[in-house]
């Protein structure tokens, strides 16, 4: 379905090779509508945005504008399975900067290697 600059597609569970790659299942029909080509990236929007890549649907999932994405994306988006979203192409920029932030409890700390600096 078109809207505006984007398809509605209602989300459904991720393959079981795809969870943690932000790989973003869509059928030949939305890859023309949205006018993206696999590796593509894409945004997908309910309420909050997440963005993937673009990776084929499995011929099964065709024509059933459906968009399969993991819950990894599902969370960053605030979608569930089952939920309608926004899908639409942007255009991906080179980071100038990135932060990596660990996850560990506030009675932790981290060692570092030779050579780095804490």
């Amino acid at each position: 379905m078109q809207h505006g600059d984007g398809i509605i597609l209602r989300v459904a569970e991720a393959n079981s090779t795809d969870p943690g790659m932000s790989r973003v299942r869509l059928d030949e029909d939305s890859r023309i509508s949205l006018g993206t080509e696999i590796g593509d990236v894409v945004e997908i929007e309910k309420g909050k945005k997440t963005v993937g890549r673009v990776y084929r649907a499995r011929p099964e999932d065709e024509n059933r504008g459906m968009v399969r994405i993991d819950s990894v994306m599902r969370n960053n988006c605030g979608a569930s399975i089952g939920d309608k979203v926004k899908v639409k192409k942007v255009h991906a920029e080179e980071a100038k900067k990135v932060t990596l932030a660990p996850i560990i409890r506030k009675d932790q700390r981290l060692k570092f290697g030779e050579g780095i600096d804490e």
